[in-house]
């Protein structure tokens, strides 16, 4: 940033160490240097309105995205008395879906237990959308009549759709260098093939959440599409 005569607020940085905390105590560094201010490690930092915490289990981010849905879906209760369920499904998809799909391919290979809080979310907003009994109806047949996918096929879609970019050259230059496409060294039916070369994870440590990071989670969703699915070109028609 000096080098560009850009203007850097050293008392607004913020510096995050990511993993394990045994593994973050043995680096026995507790802070870094941003300019002339000493920035201690935080446990959890905000981008884009993305919460990340040290150990990248996104628990502080799901928190942030449950508490506000909750609150638009107690005036979304209030309202809907007075609105059709057109109206109310418009709301709902502008104030709740759009939260629940914000960045949510981060969120790829997280414990069951938090992907149950977003999916408690999304099952409360179907159905005060079609005014549905939680005692004697089942979510799933709401949620396919509103055409919602429920939210761990919602995230597979986000990945895929930005591995589907990837693929068709669309995508930014650091993305498609994540995920290459498959290439074998001779001739082979599967080259042929719209593949994605799909990386091991060796490093014990690393399976938690090294088989999350997107050069992993893209490769072993797409590679499982049929054809008719992954050699369509139009981002469009893809999704």
């Amino acid at each position: 940033m000096s080098r560009n005569r850009l203007k850097l607020n050293d008392d607004k940085s913020e510096a995050l160490l990511c993993g394990p905390r045994a593994r973050r105590e043995q680096i026995g560094i507790s802070a870094v240097q941003v300019g002339d201010a000493s920035i201690a490690f935080a446990d959890c930092v905000r981008d884009l309105g993305l919460f990340i915490d040290a150990e990248l289990s996104m628990c502080n981010h799901i928190s942030s995205v449950v508490a506000k849905s909750y609150y638009f879906l107690r005036t979304l209760g209030r309202l809907r008395p007075m609105l059709t369920q057109a109206a109310a499904n418009s709301l709902a998809v502008a104030t709740i879906t759009s939260r629940l799909d914000y960045c949510n391919s981060a969120l790829w290979g997280i414990p069951a237990t938090q992907l149950d809080r977003l999916q408690r979310v999304q099952n409360t907003a179907a159905r005060i959308v079609t005014r549905a009994k939680s005692s004697t109806e089942h979510i799933t047949p709401i949620l396919q009549s509103l055409h919602w996918l429920p939210m761990n096929k919602r995230i597979d879609h986000k990945v895929l759709s930005i591995a589907q970019s990837s693929m068709s050259k669309t995508a930014p230059d650091y993305l498609q260098e994540i995920v290459p496409p498959y290439q074998p060294s001779r001739g082979l039916h599967s080259g042929s093939q719209s593949r994605f070369c799909l990386p091991a994870v060796t490093d014990t440590n690393k399976k938690r959440t090294g088989a999350r990071a997107f050069k992993h989670a893209a490769p072993k969703l797409w590679n499982a599409l049929p054809s008719s699915l992954s050699t369509i070109t139009s981002p469009t028609t893809f999704r």
